[in-house]
């Protein structure tokens, strides 16, 4: 049941391209998951690292990506439609901002908070955000 790179990529470029849609379907981005990360840094590791004016700057690239959610996903997968992996990787992590950590804290935030129940495991933006990480690992150089 192996595939190879060229089956792997085609399903990587079909998840990608759903869960891009259930992004723009849902109207959620990965704004927020990406700001988390920056308030973390800044509160926990080093507060003058992100003064720093290149990671700064950076922030700011991938905030605005981000911001664009199902279309830089969209993008991710015509990226792997067109076989450039890496770019398709990068744009893809970035558009769903959030990696198994972010969906992680998610999920734990979901259940520990009294007003949201169950159903938003099953909701439209984390059956993205899990089919972009499965897009994502799928897809091979």
């Amino acid at each position: 049941m192996f595939m190879n790179k060229e089956q792997s990529n085609f399903y990587a470029t079909i998840l990608a391209f759903i869960s891009g849609i259930l992004f723009l379907v849902s109207g959620s981005t990965g704004l927020h998951a990406w700001k988390e990360l920056q308030s973390f840094i800044t509160n926990s590791i080093n507060q003058g690292l992100v003064q720093n004016p290149l990671v700064h700057t950076l922030f700011i690239i991938i905030f605005v990506l981000s911001s664009f959610g199902g279309f830089t996903i969209l993008f991710g997968a015509w990226l792997l439609f067109k076989e450039h992996v890496l770019g398709a990787k990068i744009f893809i992590t970035i558009g769903a901002g959030s990696g198994v950590f972010f969906l992680l804290t998610n999920i734990y935030t979901s259940l520990i908070s009294k007003e949201v129940g169950f159903a938003w495991l099953l909701s439209t933006s984390t059956i993205a955000i899990i089919m972009a990480l499965l897009s994502r690992n799928l897809a091979k150089r």
